[in-house]
């Protein structure tokens, strides 16, 4: 299967999981804490609260980077088991290199090349 093919695939299955009123990127703390970051990033004082636009803008983020994880962990492990191994290695040496979103993530994939 393409990777082009794979990811309208994926995307169904997401959108069915939606349509039921599942949600799988759901996370509080996630969704906390990336709001505030949004609002430090903005020069806001640090001590206020996030905005609604900034817990919105959270949980579209958070949204895409989940929904690119199970994307990638359900792609081909003959195909991209060591380009997995390899974004695992360095987020444990604190170098994060996972895709924040679907499109990040087919471009990755596209253009991955693994060892021979």
């Amino acid at each position: 299967m393409t990777n082009k093919k794979y990811k309208e695939k994926f995307e169904s299955l997401w959108e069915v999981i939606e349509q039921f009123r599942g949600s799988l990127w759901n996370h509080p703390k996630l969704i906390d804490n990336g709001a505030a970051e949004i609002a430090e990033t903005a020069a806001r004082d640090t001590g206020s609260a996030p905005t609604e636009d900034d817990i919105e803008q959270a949980e579209k983020e958070i949204k895409e980077e989940v929904k690119a994880a199970f994307m990638l962990s359900r792609a081909s492990n003959m195909r991209y088991r060591s380009l997995k191994e390899h974004l695992e290695n360095a987020y444990t040496r604190g170098d994060d290199k996972y895709p924040s979103d679907v499109e990040a993530l087919l471009g990755m994939l596209n253009n991955y090349r693994g060892p021979e």
